[in-house]
């Protein structure tokens, strides 16, 4: 296989028998996790963070490599298809994300705009720019994490339009996908990870970050139970869209 020279610096001491994933938004929170629990796991992974000069010791590992991506830059995004170029990727993660809180009264374009930005289109151009690199992998899995407040049917509450919309957006575009896909044995999914006690989810959260990354862990990692085209909780239960 040939390999992109801007390719061998994430491969250099990765092994190349172990299954690979790749991680948006592993500064912090339930991506900093995700990175733990699956290099623990024995896979290697490339780990995507906004700034390569502050990165948490936990990254420091062996089968990690750190890759910079702001989901918020094209010029991030434009330049995976280079720096990845013929990288097989069995499982990509889209888990970027970010909150901000609004109401009827207090919602903005310019927050709208942002959140449907990051959680939507991003993992859209994601997958376009690294669709040949999931196709070179085994497993072929591609997760958006998402959250039942995006959807129209397993949640019900007020406020958060601008987060609500952006997920339900990126729950279209991941169902979407999942039947665009489905004939390059391509499986898309989306995932509900919980509400998190992450400086995201806030203090009153319900789970903790190693709880939801390990759940989805198992769930990914038993790649032949997973159904494309569905919304699994991190606990492997399946939401209504």
């Amino acid at each position: 296989m040939s390999v992109h020279p801007k390719s061998k610096n994430i491969m250099n001491n990765l092994a190349n028998s172990r299954k690979s994933v790749f991680i948006t938004g592993c500064s912090q929170g339930l991506g900093l996790e995700l990175v733990t629990v699956f290099s623990t796991n024995g896979w290697n992974v490339i780990a995507g963070v906004r700034n390569l000069n502050n990165i948490d010791s936990r990254l420091h590992l062996p089968n990690v490599r750190l890759l910079k991506l702001d989901v918020e830059k094209a010029e991030d995004i434009s330049a995976l298809g280079e720096e990845l170029a013929d990288l097989p990727i069995d499982v990509i993660i889209n888990n970027a994300g970010i909150f901000k809180d609004d109401n009827f009264e207090t919602g903005a374009a310019d927050e709208m705009l942002q959140m449907y930005s990051t959680h939507a289109i991003a993992p859209f151009l994601i997958m376009q720019k690294l669709l040949n690199n999931i196709l070179l992998g085994s497993n072929k899995t591609i997760a958006v994490i998402s959250g039942r407040m995006g959807s129209f049917n397993s949640y019900a509450g007020s406020g958060c339009y601008a987060y609500r919309a952006s997920k339900a957006a990126a729950n279209m575009i991941t169902k979407t996908m999942a039947y665009d896909l489905r004939d390059k044995n391509v499986k898309v999914i989306a995932i509900h990870p919980g509400w998190i006690k992450t400086k995201m989810g806030g203090k009153d959260a319900k789970v903790c970050p190693r709880e939801s990354a390990s759940g989805i862990f198992k769930l990914i990692n038993n790649t032949d139970e997973i159904e494309t085209g569905v919304f699994y909780t991190f606990e492997g239960q399946k939401l209504e869209w």
